[in-house]
């Protein structure tokens, strides 16, 4: 039971956190280097934003011992950036978990250095380093630290009426170091002392960009091959974020009964 917990609620925070150079006669070249400075002019634009929410439908496959258990996931989510240090965030979710559990809903809650958790007939809670994530953590994955234009591969712009499109791959071993930077400490303390391994393959991405370069809708593709003491999966992640608006809420309204949530011992 805690090893499939631990499996969950893996699966669930890296789906839910889950974003120059001089002209040559090479047109291949050409189309990165445009694609990356729009990356950077994009980064830039949501650099001071306040707050963020989006809708997310995320299709998972979790292949383990032979079986491949299927899930979607349809999130709900708000963060609030109050300070470099002080976050808070809720996501809510409705999901068809297959042979985990059928279809049910959740909520995850992230306030005041802890994690909570509301579904599946439980309320728990798990302590989590929130100023930590605030030090890596800004409005999603590729503004967490700014990827090189070595880890950027494929890079290409389109014309969508007014907005653009940015499209790419990032580098599995730079998705890594991110990862491991950015959710390191905050998995620790989830694990409670299980020893667990993840690696990263490659990431497709496609990015949809107003005139200002605000991130519209975004797409991630990708896997990840996770060991929990011994036990190995390979988890598949297509993930669509679409809704996706800023600077909206000044402040989350959580559950009033967050601290009577039983504390998660494994």
């Amino acid at each position: 039971m805690k090893k499939a917990l631990l499996i969950l609620m893996s699966v669930l925070l890296m789906a839910g956190f889950m974003v120059g150079c001089g002209a040559n006669n090479d047109p291949q070249e050409d189309a990165h280097a445009e694609a990356y400075a729009l990356y950077l002019a994009m980064n830039e634009a949501i650099a001071d934003i306040t707050s963020m929410e989006a809708r997310a439908d995320m299709q998972i496959s979790i292949e383990a011992e032979g079986e491949i258990m299927d899930m979607s996931i349809v999130m709900e989510m708000k963060t609030v950036y109050h300070s470099e240090t002080e976050i808070e965030m809720a996501m809510y979710m409705n999901m068809d978990m297959g042979l985990l559990g059928g279809q049910t809903e959740m909520a995850m809650y992230f306030r005041d250095g802890w994690l909570y958790m509301d579904g599946m007939g439980m309320q728990i809670r798990s302590p989590m380093p929130l100023e930590d994530l605030g030090n890596y953590m800004d409005t999603d994955l590729f503004n967490a630290l700014e990827f090189t234009k070595e880890a950027i591969i494929d890079a290409s712009v389109e014309a969508v009426g007014n907005n653009k499109r940015l499209n790419f791959t990032l580098r599995g071993d730079a998705l890594q170091e991110v990862m491991d930077t950015m959710m390191g400490e905050m998995m620790d303390a989830l694990l409670l002392g299980a020893e667990m391994d993840i690696k990263y393959s490659d990431m497709i991405v496609s990015i949809l960009l107003d005139a200002n370069n605000m991130p519209l809708e975004q797409r991630m593709i990708f896997s990840l091959e996770m060991d929990i003491e011994g036990d190995v999966g390979i988890i598949n992640y297509d993930i669509n974020m679409t809704d996706i608006s800023y600077n909206t809420l000044t402040a989350i309204e959580f559950p009033a009964n967050l601290g009577g949530f039983m504390e998660w011992q494994l």
